[in-house]
């Protein structure tokens, strides 16, 4: 390969973000509850990652689980978490908000990603629950995101390929396309040999059950992740 293809691990601990650097990640997503698909980490566990690892950590703004429509009052939370972001160091934010109609929030998108501003924003996995994936797209690239994290609106990115294809094609540079959900070293290169695609996400597929029998990441393997796909 004669790119370098960037690995962004999500993390929801001080000790699986220092492992992940340690195997060699580029980048942190962090979050609080990986388990409800990530919520808003708390500025205590912000600042101590930010304090511990030097590669870039981009933090979840998710108030709370369930579906991505909010009310006003979330809203304006989501705001003040992201200026507790900007001032504890983060370096991106991941957010994704859509209507009742299942489109994308666009006016509370824009603002949000303009407050977050300088910062890089990514539009997380809201996008996969969205009604029509290149209308969706548009909107989203609009409010001014940076990337965009997607399943292909399926179970795993495997299982989405051919729609992660479709948005790279139809993105054509104007945003990133970060493919998530399932990937391992097993079948990552079945998304990195589609053209325009140069960052991944991963979680699951480089950590291992501890003592306790939780998942934890473990560095070997990102390590061996990072110098496959890199090969």
């Amino acid at each position: 390969m004669n790119r370098r293809v960037t690995v962004e691990i999500a993390v929801d601990s001080l000790e699986d973000a220092v492992a992940a650097q340690q195997g060699g990640a580029h980048r942190l997503e962090l979050c609080s509850d990986l388990a409800q698909d990530g919520l808003s980490p708390s500025p205590a566990l912000l600042a101590a990652v930010r304090a511990a690892v030097s590669i870039p950590v981009f933090v979840m703004v998710r108030p709370r689980a369930g579906g991505f429509q909010y009310t006003d009052k979330e809203a304006a939370e989501m705001a003040r978490q992201i200026e507790r972001c900007k001032e504890e160091g983060a370096d991106g934010i991941v957010l994704g908000l859509l209507d009742a109609e299942r489109n994308i929030d666009i006016v509370r998108t824009q603002k949000l990603i303009g407050l977050a501003a300088p910062l890089s924003v990514t539009f997380h996995r809201a996008f996969d629950g969205a009604a029509e994936p290149f209308n969706a797209l548009e909107g989203i690239i609009a409010c001014g995101a940076t990337r965009l994290l997607t399943s292909g609106q399926k179970e795993t990115a495997i299982a989405g390929k051919g729609t992660i294809r479709g948005l790279a094609e139809r993105s054509n540079g104007r945003i990133i396309i970060l493919p998530g959900a399932g990937i391992d070293a097993s079948n990552v290169k079945e998304l990195t040999e589609i053209p325009g695609i140069t960052e991944v996400h991963l979680s699951k597929g480089v950590k291992r059950k501890d003592a306790h029998g939780d998942l934890s990441v473990d560095p070997r393997l990102v390590e061996s992740f990072i110098a496959g796909i890199n090969a």
